[in-house]
């Protein structure tokens, strides 16, 4: 499944410089709105991954991109921007 290869691969290039990880963020104050095992937060996760990263092929930097992260934050009032 080409899921699972992406997991894989995001797992092999961890902790590269210069790029955001997802779950980064996922923070308000550099406390984690929902834990990483938390369902809510498995779900948007995978919504992002799957159905943003990997179907409509756009890059993972568009979680860094300030437009993205204005609209999580309508979306979900207790993300900060």
């Amino acid at each position: 499944m080409r899921f699972n290869e992406f997991c894989k691969a995001k797992v092999a290039s961890a902790g590269t410089e210069g790029q955001s990880s997802i779950d980064s963020f996922f923070t308000t104050t550099g406390v984690h709105v929902y834990s990483q095992g938390h369902p809510r937060q498995k779900a948007i996760t995978e919504a992002i991954l799957q159905d943003l990263i990997i179907s409509c092929n756009l890059p993972m930097s568009l979680v860094d991109n300030p437009h993205f992260r204005h609209f999580m934050s309508v979306l979900m009032t207790n993300i900060d921007q």
